[in-house]
C-alpha cells in the first residue's frame, strides 16, 4: 500500500489519543495520510 511502517506507526501513535473513536478508520493504513499531507502542506521537492 506504499505506506512506510515506521512513519505510519509514529504518526498514528501520536494522533490516536486525540482522534475521535467514531473516526478510527481514518487511521487505518489504507486510509491514512501523514498529517502534513492531510493539511494540504507538501514537502519541497528534492
Amino acid at each position: 500500500n506504499g505506506v512506510n511502517p515506521r512513519h505510519y506507526l509514529i504518526d498514528v501513535l501520536e494522533r490516536i489519543q486525540d482522534h475521535p473513536a467514531n473516526r478510527l478508520q481514518e487511521l487505518l493504513p489504507y486510509h491514512w495520510a501523514p498529517l502534513a499531507q492531510s493539511c494540504g502542506e507538501h514537502a519541497s521537492p528534492d
